[in-house]
């Protein structure tokens, strides 16, 4: 196959997929990555058949990435972003004999495999009193430590994900029922453009205090409604292009989410405590809403808080516990005379 051919192909199928499928460039990189490597392996598309797709799946076993094997999960969008383009590959001019459907059904996981895809890494999470003892070794001197300590107090009450705290303002948050707004509209990134109301949980009151007070401090800096909650940090260079310690904020947004999880580990770091990522801290704030849920309907509000559309998908996510959680509540089990409520004798 021509690659001037191959390369028009190609270009038709982004235009489709960002214009037709509504696809973000997020979603389009990743296609195109998998068909990187579909093409690496296949680049004849008019010469596929059940065995080149055979061929290929035993290929995606034993190719590296970056030094590390595909993960089954991988595989499985690898092959599903093949899927999709040999399907709209299927319906043009000169494809519509060379790929039959069923040849396209052969580009898919085995039952077994795609259990193994289906299996979720247990992702440990820090407990509330760690958190605690985190914000209190955090030096509360500097405006700089005390956006830090908001920031952790933030992350544990509401929630919210890296993306979203980066880019929500002083206008999203009401100062007085501490709701975040997270609207796409005002510039919040939200994931799948999702409009989300997060209510502060209130799971200790010095961690809502922390909150308040990084509200009113905003404030007396004159930090107007369009400026970031957590802003950017104002770097400067001596005369010798040395950076210097950062002392003041800017009014600009972070925009690296590896920004946040630098500003954790360093806080760890100092606090000589174990570190965890934003992210982390969302599974803190989703186990703790959980246990205190009483009925369905504040398990619906739970759903809603966190921007998800079933209670079935925030607990197959999000609904499990740590190890070091799991351990102590099997350490506090009395086995020696249980009494329980399922008639086993």
């Amino acid at each position: 196959m021509k690659k001037d051919e191959l390369n028009k192909l190609l270009m038709q199928y982004q235009v489709f997929s960002m214009e037709a499928d509504g696809i973000s460039v997020k979603t389009l990189e990743s296609r195109m990555y998998s068909l990187d490597i579909f093409l690496s392996h296949s680049p004849d598309l008019k010469k596929l058949s059940p065995e080149k797709a055979k061929s290929f799946k035993v290929f995606l076993k034993d190719t590296k990435n970056k030094g590390r094997m595909f993960s089954m999960k991988r595989q499985r969008r690898i092959l599903a972003n093949v899927r999709n383009f040999l399907l709209w590959l299927s319906l043009q001019t000169g494809y519509r004999r060379a790929i039959p459907r069923d040849l396209i059904s052969y580009f898919s996981l085995s039952n077994r495999d795609n259990k193994l895809a289906n299996i979720r890494a247990r992702r440990d999470f820090p407990s509330l009193d760690h958190v605690i003892r985190l914000v209190n070794a955090v030096s509360s001197e500097t405006v700089i430590s005390r956006m830090y300590q908001a920031l952790i107090a933030v992350l544990t009450l509401y929630g919210i994900r890296n993306s979203a705290i980066r880019t929500v303002t002083l206008g999203n948050v009401d100062p007085y029922t501490l709701e975040i707004h997270q609207s796409p509209l005002t510039g919040v990134q939200t994931k799948f453009t999702e409009d989300i109301h997060t209510f502060i949980m209130p799971f200790d009151s010095s961690l809502v205090d922390i909150v308040k007070n990084w509200l009113k401090e905003c404030n007396e800096m004159g930090f107007g409604r369009l400026d970031p909650l957590f802003p950017k940090l104002s770097i400067k260079r001596d005369k010798a292009g040395v950076i210097q310690k950062p002392t003041e904020l800017t009014k600009e947004f972070i925009r690296s989410k590896h920004t946040l999880n630098q500003i954790l580990k360093q806080c760890a770091n100092e606090a000589e405590l174990p570190y965890y990522s934003a992210h982390q801290f969302r599974h803190l704030c989703v186990f703790c809403a959980l246990r205190a849920a009483r009925n369905a309907q504040e398990l619906k509000a739970i759903c809603t808080q966190f921007g998800h559309k079933t209670i079935n998908l925030v607990m197959s996510t999000y609904g499990n516990m740590s190890y070091s959680q799991q351990r102590e509540i099997i350490a506090g089990m009395k086995f020696e005379h249980p009494e329980n409520n399922f008639g086993i004798n």
